[in-house]
């Protein structure tokens, strides 16, 4: 850990930085944990394992997640992903199965329940109508 915080010059308005360096709060804490998020979506992702960074329960960290941000930690995470998702189908290059491994999910079967429950589409559904919105917007914009 320490080896860690010595390495480089940390931003001290980093989550991280001020949780390495003693100087959190519940707001910090949560902020580390969005954080990470942000960073490493594409990876399991386990609160047990942030609030051991963190040095709190993950019992405590849920109950502060969930009291700022409004969503349970797990929610927030998926939508997170899902948002994600949906950005990489807007682009027609992307198979629906490699997005769903860039965002984390290595079952597609279990990606696309997840995505249909909080898109109201299938990633395949979701990519088709973006891929057409957006030619319908260049083809009205070249007019």
């Amino acid at each position: 850990m320490k080896a860690f915080k010595s390495y480089g010059d940390f931003d001290r308005n980093n989550p991280m930085t001020r949780l390495l360096d003693g100087d959190w709060n519940a707001r910090t804490t949560v902020e580390f944990v969005q954080k990470y998020v942000e960073e490493h979506y594409m990876d399991e992702v386990i609160l047990g394992d942030l609030a051991l960074v963190a040095h709190v329960s993950p019992s405590y960290l849920s109950t502060r997640f969930k009291k700022e941000t409004g969503a349970s930690f797990t929610e927030y995470l998926i939508r997170y992903r899902v948002n994600k998702a949906k950005n990489l189908l807007k682009e027609k290059q992307n198979r629906c199965r490699e997005v769903a491994e860039n965002v984390g999910y290595k079952d597609y079967a279990q990606f696309s329940k997840i995505f249909k429950k909080y898109v109201g589409l299938s990633p395949k559904e979701y990519q088709r109508m973006a891929l057409e919105e957006e030619n319908q917007y260049k083809h009205k914009k070249s007019e």
